[in-house]
């Protein structure tokens, strides 16, 4: 997400076509409850919010490092997968909040009940509902490159 907010505010020409985020980490004002299920910890997320942002608790350092607290607008069609059992679940379930109140409609959230966190990169044998989170991430992927290709070939007739 951090990605898209800054090329959005920078190279605006250069944003992607569509994005996909599974189980994104992009909230640092929470303390998600403990998720008993998932493989992720408190431990090991608060571990990684310093890795990854080390003034993570100073919310005047965040800026797009914690995208549910930015402005979602003016950014391609995202397709959002979580899974309940996710410790961060809620993370995501935020972000698509906050993408709503902001007005973006070319959105798709994808929640799945008693799935992990990235489910859907699982192999098959060790989680055979993984290929339901694979198929629904190809044909958001599909409709994206099918409009891509409309677009392009719009523009060519144009010019």
């Amino acid at each position: 997400m951090s990605t898209l907010l800054r090329v959005r505010d920078s190279k605006p020409e250069q944003l992607l076509l569509a994005a996909m985020l599974i189980a994104p980490a992009v909230d640092l004002s929470s303390d998600e409850p403990d998720a008993p299920h998932c493989f992720l910890s408190r431990a090991m997320c608060k571990a990684f919010s310093a890795a990854y942002h080390p003034n993570y608790s100073d919310p005047s350092t965040w800026e797009d490092a914690s995208s549910a607290q930015c402005d979602l607008r003016g950014l391609p069609p995202v397709f959002l997968q979580l899974g309940r059992l996710d410790f961060i679940f809620q993370h995501g379930d935020r972000l698509a909040s906050k993408a709503n109140a902001d007005g973006v409609t070319n959105w798709e959230l994808d929640v799945h009940d008693d799935m992990p966190h990235v489910f859907s990169i699982f192999p098959s044998f060790v989680l055979p509902y993984a290929h339901v989170g694979v198929q629904k991430l190809s044909t958001f992927a599909a409709k994206s490159f099918l409009k891509g290709e409309d677009r392009d070939t719009r523009d060519a007739r144009a010019n």
